[in-house]
């Protein structure tokens, strides 16, 4: 799992959005 900070800046991917379950899975890498 990564560790984001406050103010960093990350490129987030949406994989799949759960309309019933409100819920979307993400992928983030963190911007070099």
């Amino acid at each position: 799992s990564e560790v984001v900070s406050v103010g960093d800046i990350v490129d987030v991917v949406v994989l799949d959005v759960d309309e019933k379950k409100k819920r979307i899975s993400l992928s983030m890498k963190q911007a070099k």
